[in-house]
Formats: structure tokens, C-alpha cells, sequence
């Protein structure tokens, strides 16, 4: 129950107890005021509470309106989002379907390349010629020139490299290409243990075969070359696995002085070699410039001493100037003033004296 209500219910409770204590004509009189003043109270209390919820609906709808408005516009930008999201979606799908197509451009080219690659590997002759082009590559990349620091065996014959790599010093380092292929990678290939055991032992054949070709041929010559020679082994993988596979190979072929070497040593070779090339050339511009030194040393005292002997001749030549300008310029001097007192005294006795005459000293005198 409302205050209101409880306050004309207490009103209507206190007139009819009045009303029963007066009089019936009193009572009508006070009961027909009594209820215009309830009826008053009541549209006070109406109009009041009218007004209460009109403001309160007021205030309500503006609260609502703002609300509204807020949910309006956090819906306008979160479409906004939505839209600038959809935006760099569709750009993201557009650059990785563009990836998507130059990924499979390039795995189909790998493919070809692959392929290309694999039927290379599978010919010996191929092979070889392969191995001998990533020799050269790695030559010229490490600044070595062509028939200059090394020589490439054009036509291969027994005996001779597949390069000749030239030192300072005049001697040179030979190197051979071989690629031993089709036994590893057959090994690898088979899922059978023991054909891989197999195909492993072939391997080791190989290469005990292609050091017997290098310690047959005339590689290593006294005052030649040096005391080693080179097998480069094109492909890191092979190199690798010998080296960790087959020690024993390692090992003799070592004390046969037969360096192995992959891609990465023999550029560190290279760099030695090309470093030996530097240091000799430094060597040999210092060598000369100390030549050049004592020449210049030499030079240099001769010019002192030419220099003093003409520094002499200027003091010689200066005192003899002085002399002459002064001791022999006055005694020249000195002959050629007698030699004019000489003539003046001549001059002065054979001129006759001149006559004066009388008429001339009279007017003179008066």
C-alpha cells in the first residue's frame, strides 16, 4: 500500500467517527465536505503522482533514446569493423591464393629441376662434367682466373687433372673431379637392410677404386707440384657421409697424400692458396720497395756529395768575385786616376795663355 492510499483510508476513518458523533443534518453537510476534500486530496494526490510519472517516463524514454543511440552506434561501427575486417580478409585470401599459385609454379619447376637433376646424376659422363662445373664455380667465386692462377684440362687424358691450380712459388696443386652417385644413392632408395648393406659395401668400393686412379697417375711430381693431391667431391652430402662412414677410406687415403675434399673445404683451400698468393705478392712489393730504398739511399749520397762540391765551387767562385771587386777593382782604380792626373798635367803645359787687351783694362778699371 502507497503512503496516499494509507492517508485517505486514516481521512475516511476519521470523518465517519466524526460524522457518527454530530448530528444526521450536521452529518450530511460535514460528509458532503468530506468528500469534496477527499475528492481534492485524491487529484492532488493524482495530479501529483501523474506528474511524478510523467517525468518519470520522460526521463525513462530520454534514457531509453540514449541508449538506443549508443547500441545504434556501436552497431554502425562494429559494421564498420566488420567491413574494414571483410576488406583485409578478401586482401589476405588475394595475396595467399597469389603464394598458393607461385608456391606450386616454383614446386612444379623444382620438380622439372629435380628431374632435370636426377637424369644429370644417372650418366657418368654427365656426371663428371657436372662435378667439373662446380669445380670452376667455385674457383672464379674465390677470385681466381682462368689460365692466369689455374688451368682447365680441355682434353682428358691419363696422367693428367681435371685443374691445375698454380702457387707463387711456381708449383702447383692438382685437382680431380670424381662423383661417385649410383651405389649411395641406391643405398639410400631401398628400404631392404640387407641391400643397403650391399649397396653400402659397392660404395666403399667405389671410392678405394677412385683413389687407386689417383695414386696411379702422375698427380704429385718433385719441384712440380706439391706433395699432395686434390679429389674434390662435388656434393657435400657424399663427402659428408664418408667422412663420417668410412674412416679406414679417410685414413689411407691420407697417407697416400690424398686430400678429399667437398664444396665447403675446398673453398676453404682456395681461400689458404689465394691467402698464399697475397702474402708472396706483399712479400715481393715489400722486397721491392726496400730495393727501391736503397737505391734511393744510394742516390741520395751521391747528390749530397754533389751538392757540397757545387756548394764549394759558390763560395770559391763568391770569394774570387770579392776579390776582384774589391783588391783589383781599386787597384784599377787607382792606375786609371794616376792615368788622368797624368793626362791632365800634359794638357795643362802646352796651352798657350791668352792676351788681354789695354783698351779692354782701361774700361775695367773706369
Amino acid at each position: 500500500m502507497t503512503p496516499a492510499s494509507f492517508l485517505i483510508i486514516a481521512l475516511l476513518v476519521v470523518l465517519i467517527f466524526l460524522v457518527l458523533r454530530q448530528k444526521p443534518a450536521a452529518v450530511n453537510v460535514d460528509l458532503t465536505e468530506a468528500i469534496k476534500q477527499l475528492s481534492m486530496i485524491n487529484d492532488q494526490q493524482l495530479g501529483a503522482r501523474h506528474t511524478n510519472i510523467t517525468t518519470d517516463l520522460a526521463n525513462k524514454e530520454r534514457n531509453i533514446n540514449l541508449m538506443v543511440e549508443r547500441v545504434l552506434q556501436n552497431l554502425k561501427e562494429h559494421q564498420e569493423r566488420l567491413g574494414r575486417s571483410d576488406q583485409e580478409n578478401i586482401r589476405h585470401f588475394s595475396t595467399i591464393k597469389q603464394e598458393l599459385s607461385a608456391h606450386q609454379q616454383a614446386t612444379i619447376q623444382l620438380a622439372a629441376t629435380t628431374e632435370g637433376l636426377k637424369k644429370i646424376l644417372s650418366n657418368n659422363q654427365s656426371r663428371g662434367q657436372f662435378g667439373e662445373q662446380v669445380a670452376d664455380d667455385l674457383l672464379r667465386l674465390s677470385g681466381f682466373t682462368p689460365n692466369i692462377d689455374y688451368v682447365k684440362q680441355a682434353i682428358h687424358e691419363d696422367g693428367r687433372p681435371d685443374f691445375s691450380v698454380r702457387l707463387p712459388d711456381g708449383l702447383v696443386i692438382n685437382v680431380d673431379v670424381k662423383f661417385p652417385y649410383q651405389n649411395l644413392q641406391a643405398m639410400v632408395e631401398t628400404d631392404d637392410p640387407g641391400a643397403k648393406k650391399q649397396y653400402a659395401q659397392l660404395f666403399k668400393q667405389d671410392i678405394k677404386q677412385k683413389i687407386k686412379q689417383l695414386l696411379s697417375r702422375n698427380y704429385i711430381s718433385p719441384g712440380q707440384t706439391v706433395d699432395f693431391v686434390v679429389m674434390f667431391i662435388p656434393n657435400e652430402m657424399i663427402f659428408s657421409y664418408i667422412y663420417e662412414n668410412l674412416p679406414d677410406v679417410w685414413e689411407e687415403a691420407t697417407r697416400q697424400k690424398i686430400v678429399m675434399a667437398g664444396p665447403f673445404s675446398f673453398t676453404a683451400i682456395l681461400r689458404l692458396v689465394r691467402q698464399a698468393h697475397k702474402a708472396l705478392k706483399m712479400q715481393q712489393n715489400t722486397q721491392v720497395i726496400i730495393d727501391s730504398i736503397r737505391v734511393f739511399e744510394k742516390e741520395w749520397d751521391k747528390y749530397n756529395d754533389e751538392f757540397k762540391k757545387f756548394g764549394d765551387n759558390i763560395d770559391r767562385l763568391g770569394k774570387g768575385y770579392d776579390a776582384l771587386n774589391t783588391t783589383r777593382t781599386q787597384k784599377l782604380l787607382r792606375a786609371v786616376e794616376k792615368v788622368k792626373l797624368l793626362d791632365t798635367n800634359e794638357t795643362a803645359e802646352t796651352e798657350p795663355e791668352p792676351e788681354i787687351e789695354a783698351t779692354n783694362e782701361l774700361e775695367l778699371d773706369g
